[in-house]
């Protein structure tokens, strides 16, 4: 059914879901994906419905989302860890939907998503300042402060921090990407 939208919600994402699905679309043989911080694998369900071609790996760190994505995505790989180590087999294609802001290593995760990348290859990233509306509330900010003190000592699930234009440009530019 081409008529169902490939994805709900953020424009960001959908927008990025239709690069990759025509990318996919206009490759013959296997069109490789890889998505780092998948969560539950939800973004990528009626793409991989639409394109038997596309090979889809997600990671994520949290076992209960891992687990989640591996239900909601049978025919994928998932693997459970962090990204900032991962190599498997460089993918056209190299996702992270609103995972940046929970990103306390920004330059290692980013330098992960190239070692992953083939030659020609894109980078499809967006990241959410969404979070950011609540932290007027006194409680919201405390709960900021703690994750990144936690972070510090290596919990770094409920980490989030903004991420400025400037250090995205930085980063951006560091990793050799455009």
């Amino acid at each position: 059914m081409p008529g169902r939208p490939l994805t709900r919600g953020n424009t960001a994402k959908l927008y990025c879901l239709q690069l990759i699905d025509w990318a996919a679309a206009e490759t013959e043989g296997e069109f490789r994906i890889v998505d780092l911080g998948c969560g539950s694998g939800s973004n990528f369900v009626e793409l991989l419905r639409r394109r038997p071609n596309a090979r889809y790996v997600g990671v994520e760190p949290s076992r209960r989302a891992a687990e989640e994505a591996r239900r909601t995505l049978p025919q994928a790989e998932i693997l459970n860890q962090a990204a900032y180590d991962l190599r498997v087999e460089p993918a056209h294609a190299v996702v992270s939907f609103s995972v940046l802001e929970h990103v306390v290593h920004r330059t290692r995760y980013l330098n992960a998503a190239c070692a992953n990348l083939r030659p020609g290859g894109r980078v499809y990233l967006n990241y959410d300042s969404g979070h950011f509306v609540a932290d007027a509330d006194l409680i919201e900010r405390a709960k900021a402060l703690v994750s990144h003190v936690l972070a510090r000592v290596g919990s770094e699930s409920r980490y989030r921090a903004r991420v400025r234009e400037d250090e995205f440009r930085t980063l951006v530019d560091d990793a050799a990407l455009r």
